[in-house]
């Protein structure tokens, strides 16, 4: 919106809601992180750990979220949704990653809007679930089978990385987690 259109949103809300109420809608209209445009998570999750994501496109798409020598890598067919991939790892890492560096961040109120932005998408009606985890975890089902994307655990040892894949199933039949690593 231009600056012109944001006041006239903001007249229209003090008007119509009275001056306190107007004034919390407009800047919730005026756009943050529960506006209509698309937030790319994968930046939020770089803000709070620079140099952590690791992002390869060969025969698949490949993103990796390393906040030390050891990695958490989500692999996908390169002609799925680049858009689904990310979705997928935010709620991973903010669900289910047990990397101790992760605490704090879950508490902040932009990592929280973020996941709830992202189990409200349309495409994930279908996952309308009682608590945020329950949503979460069958969010990552539903994309880990129709996106097909792989769970790996890297370590970069000596230069050399060492790929072992991981079952996500089984990651994902265990509470949600915020444990250390």
């Amino acid at each position: 919106m231009t600056k012109g259109g944001d006041a006239t949103v903001n007249m229209i809300a003090i008007r119509k809601y009275g001056w306190i109420s107007g004034m919390v809608l407009s800047f919730f209209l005026a756009g943050n992180v529960f506006s209509a445009e698309y937030i790319d998570p994968l930046q939020e999750i770089a803000k709070n750990f620079p140099d952590s994501i690791r992002v390869e496109k060969d025969g698949t798409s490949t993103i990796e979220f390393c906040p030390d020598n050891t990695c958490d890598a989500f692999v996908a067919k390169k002609q799925n949704s680049a858009e689904s991939l990310k979705d997928f790892v935010y709620l991973y890492v903010f669900f289910y990653s047990d990397y101790y560096v992760l605490e704090n961040w879950r508490n902040k109120e932009t990592a929280k809007a973020i996941v709830k932005k992202t189990l409200s998408k349309p495409q994930y009606q279908s996952c309308n679930k009682a608590s945020e985890e329950d949503a979460a975890q069958c969010i990552l089902i539903q994309l880990s089978r129709r996106e097909q994307i792989k769970l790996m655990a890297v370590r970069y040892d000596e230069h050399k990385r060492n790929v072992v894949k991981r079952d996500l199933s089984a990651v994902l039949s265990k509470a949600p987690t915020s444990t250390t690593r």
